[in-house]
């Protein structure tokens, strides 16, 4: 949405509901950006407000075709703003996914050695239960740190 305005629009326009181009306005709706737009939407709003029959329906109201432009170069700007932080997110996961990986295999390094220096004549239920639980615990929590980035 530019606010400035070219002087040849109503030229521009006029051409494209007559259907007749003169060669200036032609050459110039090719080199105004603004006009081209002009003639685009101009184009548009003729094929909107003409029925399959040929009646004229009623055309779609401008308030509405602003505030929905208004919006979606809002929500374009809203998602521009947020790109980086988004980027951010998954570089943040992924270095905790990293993390988790690293730390499961140091557990799993570190409680080895716990496991073989188990008597079977006199078991340790609860070193045994802790040296399982912590890669269960690791994998269960990057599991719900990976989901969000498979989504």
């Amino acid at each position: 949405m530019n606010p400035r305005s070219c002087p040849h629009e109503a030229e521009v326009a006029l051409a494209v509901r007559s259907g007749t181009w003169d060669e200036g306005t032609s050459t110039h709706t090719a080199s105004c950006d603004r006009c081209r737009e002009v003639a685009l939407v101009t184009g548009w709003m003729i094929r909107a407000g003409c029925a399959s029959d040929g009646v004229p329906s009623r055309l779609p109201d401008p308030r509405q075709i602003y505030h929905t432009a208004r919006d979606a170069a809002a929500l374009k700007k809203y998602e521009a703003a947020l790109r980086p932080l988004a980027i951010a997110e998954l570089v943040l996961r992924g270095a905790l996914v990293l993390a988790l990986a690293l730390g499961m295999l140091w557990a799993w390094i570190a409680l080895r050695p716990l496991g073989a220096a188990v008597h079977l004549s006199m078991p340790q239920p609860l070193g045994i239960a802790f040296s399982a639980l912590i890669p269960c615990l690791l994998a269960l929590l990057s599991a719900r740190l990976t989901r969000p980035l498979l989504e």
